[in-house]
C-alpha cells in the first residue's frame, strides 16, 4: 500500500518505492500537451489512437539505438591503434579493453536513461489521452494503482507476487527457475549483440577473407542496437496501452463471457472459472494488474471466498489445497458443454489480459478441449488476445 501525500498540491513521487520509480513518477506527472480522448469512442477506436503514440515511440527508440551503436563503433575505431597486436594479455590488452568496454557501458547507461525518459513521456501521453490526470490521481485509489502499474510497465519492473484471495502466484515455481528467468532476461541484449556479431563475423570472414576490416565487422552492432530498441519499445508500448485501457477491457470481457452476469452461473461453473483464473496466475507466477482486476470482479460477483467451494461458510484444509493447487481440467468433467466452454474461455481471457502467452497455456487449453464432449477447433487464446489488443 502507498500513502497519499498530506498536502493538496498534487501527485508526488512515492518515497518508499525507490529512486527509479520516483524518477519515473516525476516525469509522469508533468504537464502533457495531449488531450483526453472522447469518452464516447469505443475501445477499438481508442486503441487505434493510442497506437499512433506507440509508432512514434518505436521509431525514435530505433533512431536512438542506431545513434548509440554508431557512437560505440566510432569510438571503438578511434581506440583501435591501442589494440594489442599478436593477442597479448599484458597492460596493452587491459588498457584497450578497459577503454572499449568503458565507452560501451557509459553510452549504454546514457541510452537507457534516455529510453526511460522517452517511455515515461509516452506513458504520460497515453494516461492523459485515456482521461487520467496524474496530478489528481491519488484522489482515486484505482487511478493511483493504474499509474503505478504503468510506471512498472514503462521501466519493465516485475508484477506483484504478493498473495491475493488466497493465491500464492509462485507456489508451483521452483526458486531456481525464478532466479534463472531474471538473469536470462537481463542478459538478452548482450547475448543478442554477441551472437549477431559472431554470426556476421563468420559470414564476412568467409565471403571477404580474413583481411576484412574490423570496422566493417563492428558496424553490425548498429542494426542490432536499433532493432532491439524497436522490439523492446514496441512491447512496452503495447503493455502500456493494455494497462491504460485495462478497466474498460475487463468490463467488456465480463460482458462478453457472461452476458447474463457471472453471479447467475451455477456454483460449479463459477468455481471452475475462478480456478481457471488462478491457474493462469500460478502458471505465470505473478499478478498482472488486468488479471488482478478481472479476478477481483469475479470474486465480488461470486459473493464469497473463492476457496469456499461448497458454500458452507467454512473453508477446510482440502478446500485450501484445491484452491491453491487444484487442476481446473478436473472441474470440466461434470459440466455441460456450454458450461465447459465458459470455463475454457475464462482461462483464455485471463491469459489474454496478461498478454504473456506460453506453450503451457496452449497445452492447458488443448487438454481442456480434450475433456469436452464435442470437439471444437476455435482458437480461444488467439480470439481473446485479439479482443484485448485490438478491441475486435
Amino acid at each position: 500500500m502507498v500513502d497519499k501525500p498530506s498536502g493538496k498540491d498534487g501527485f508526488h513521487p512515492f518515497k518508499e518505492l525507490g529512486f527509479i520509480i520516483r524518477f519515473a513518477t516525476g516525469i509522469l506527472v508533468r504537464q502533457s500537451k495531449a488531450e483526453p480522448m472522447d469518452v464516447k469512442l469505443d475501445r477499438q477506436t481508442r486503441i487505434s489512437l493510442l497506437k499512433r503514440v506507440s509508432r512514434r515511440a518505436v521509431f525514435w527508440s530505433g533512431i536512438l539505438g542506431a545513434i548509440t551503436g554508431a557512437l560505440i563503433v566510432f569510438l571503438t575505431v578511434l581506440a583501435s591503434p591501442l589494440e594489442p597486436k599478436g593477442g597479448g594479455y599484458g597492460s596493452e590488452f587491459f588498457l584497450y579493453y578497459s577503454i572499449v568496454l568503458g565507452i560501451g557501458a557509459i553510452l549504454t547507461i546514457i541510452e537507457l536513461l534516455i529510453l526511460y525518459i522517452m517511455t515515461m513521456r509516452n506513458a504520460r501521453t497515453i494516461a492523459t489521452m485515456s482521461g487520467i490526470n496524474p496530478n489528481s490521481a491519488l484522489d482515486d485509489e484505482a487511478e493511483a494503482s493504474l499509474l503505478l502499474s504503468m510506471i512498472h510497465a514503462g521501466i519493465e519492473a516485475p508484477n506483484s507476487t504478493s498473495p491475493l484471495h488466497g493465491i500464492d502466484p509462485v507456489v508451483n515455481i521452483p526458486r531456481w527457475r525464478l532466479i534463472f528467468a531474471a538473469v536470462a532476461y537481463k542478459a538478452k541484449v548482450s547475448t543478442t549483440k554477441i551472437l549477431m556479431k559472431a554470426i556476421w563475423r563468420r559470414i564476412l570472414v568467409r565471403v571477404l577473407g580474413r583481411s576484412v576490416s574490423r570496422t566493417i565487422i563492428e558496424l553490425v552492432s548498429i542494426p542490432v542496437f536499433a532493432g532491439w530498441n524497436a522490439v523492446v519499445t514496441n512491447r512496452v508500448m503495447r503493455e502500456l496501452r493494455v494497462r491504460a485501457l485495462g478497466k474498460e477491457t475487463v468490463e467488456e470481457a465480463l460482458a462478453l463471457l457472461y452476458p447474463n452476469g457471472f453471479e447467475t452461473l451455477p456454483d460449479e461453473v463459477r468455481n471452475g472459472c475462478l480456478l481457471a483464473v488462478r491457474s493462469q496466475i500460478t502458471s505465470i507466477a505473478d499478478f498482472h494488474p488486468n488479471v488482478t482486476m478481472f479476478l477481483d470482479r469475479l470474486v465480488e460477483k461470486h459473493g464469497r471466498a473463492p476457496a469456499d467451494f461448497d458454500n458452507d461458510g467454512n473453508i477446510d484444509d482440502s478446500e485450501i489445497r484445491e484452491w491453491m493447487r487444484g487442476k481446473v481440467i478436473g472441474r470440466l468433467v461434470d459440466l455441460s458443454l456450454d458450461d465447459q466452454l465458459i470455463v475454457i474461455r475464462t482461462f483464455a481471457m485471463a491469459c489474454a489480459l496478461d498478454g504473456r502467452l506460453r506453450s503451457r497455456h496452449r497445452r492447458t487449453v488443448r487438454q481442456m478441449k480434450d475433456q469436452i464432449k464435442v470437439k471444437t477447433h476455435q482458437n480461444y487464446l488467439k480470439d481473446s488476445l485479439r479482443f484485448v489488443r485490438t478491441g475486435k
